[in-house]
Parts: C-alpha cells; structure tokens; sequence
C-alpha cells in the first residue's frame, strides 16, 4: 500500500492518543487481531476528556515464525505487543461504541511522552500524496492512466496478441497446404 495512504489515515484519524497497556488478548493460533486494553495516558488530538479513560481497540499482529501474507497491513509482533506497556495510536470510533485503528497506525513505545512520537502532520500527508498519490495535473492523470491500463491490461493484451498470432499462423500454414500439389 502507499505510504501516502497510511499517512492520510493517520491525519483524518479522530483520535490521536498513547495508551497504558493494561492487558492484551491474542489471537488464537497464529496472525490475527489482537485486543488492546488499556488506559488514555496522553490525548494528543481529540476530547481532553477521554483523558484516563479506559478504551480497548484491535491491533493486527503475527507470530515470530508466521509468514506475513500479502497485504497492506503493518504488523505487529505478538510478542512485542506482550510485552508492551505503552503503545501511540491513530483511533476512529467504529460505529458501535468502540474503537478502531485505521491504516494500522499503532506504534509500541517505550514510555509515555509528553509530545507525540508518531506525529503525521497535514503537511506530510500532501508530500506524500504528491510523491505516490494519483496525480493532480493534466499530463501526469494521462500518464497515469497509462500506467494503469498497461499494468492492469497489458498481460492480457500480450495474451490476446499471441493468440492471435497463432491464429494467423495456423490460417497461413492452412493456405500454404492447400496451395501445393
């Protein structure tokens, strides 16, 4: 996934808080959604009043052997998350009272801190949006759409044209057999 992404998930977040860890459940077996449990130690950005609430969200994590499969999702070590004390997190509220992390912005960090240690500004977020995003001008929009109809189309375009090729091939030879005696 685009780092541009994860940082305008981290921007548009309601929430930006560290977290005391007072308890983590893993996953059975092996990567899946752990739950954080634990109390608002620092409110960087949302209600000065979640202040020392407690508040329990998911943080994705994998085993120390597991294979990490193919996807955007940034995880976590359940045995870092064990032993956390203190993690900084991006929250959303998720429709049913709780909490979520968005993009997976959750970091573990040592101790809490009186300014954030992950901090994503707006700023960052449009230099990066600039760097991997879709494109704002005329011709770089053309050239992404370019981009986007070779990579998407391209394999099945060099498919369709060999086929065709074999196609015409076989049609000639059919013609060169029917032409000798």
């Amino acid at each position: 996934m685009p780092p541009d992404q994860y940082a305008r998930a981290a921007v548009d977040a309601a929430l930006h808080v560290q977290v005391e860890i007072e308890r983590v459940e893993l996953p059975p077996g092996t990567s899946g959604e752990a739950v954080v449990m634990g109390r608002v130690a620092r409110v960087f950005r949302g209600p000065p009043e979640m202040l020392s609430s407690r508040i329990s969200f998911e943080v994705s994590c994998l085993r120390e052997n597991d294979d990490s499969p193919p996807s955007g999702t940034l995880w976590k070590r359940v045995e870092d998350l064990e032993q956390a004390k203190v993690i900084e997190t991006y929250l959303d509220r998720d429709g049913q009272g709780g909490f979520h992390v968005p993009r997976w912005q959750s970091f573990i960090i040592h101790e809490v801190t009186d300014m954030p240690l992950f901090l994503v500004t707006e700023e960052e977020a449009r230099r990066l949006e600039d760097a991997f995003g879709p494109p704002r001008t005329r011709a770089r929009r053309f050239l992404h759409a370019m981009n986007s109809v070779l990579l998407v189309h391209g394999p099945v375009l060099l498919l369709g044209l060999g086929g065709l090729a074999a196609i015409s091939y076989f049609v000639w030879t059919l013609v060169e057999w029917q032409r000798t005696p």
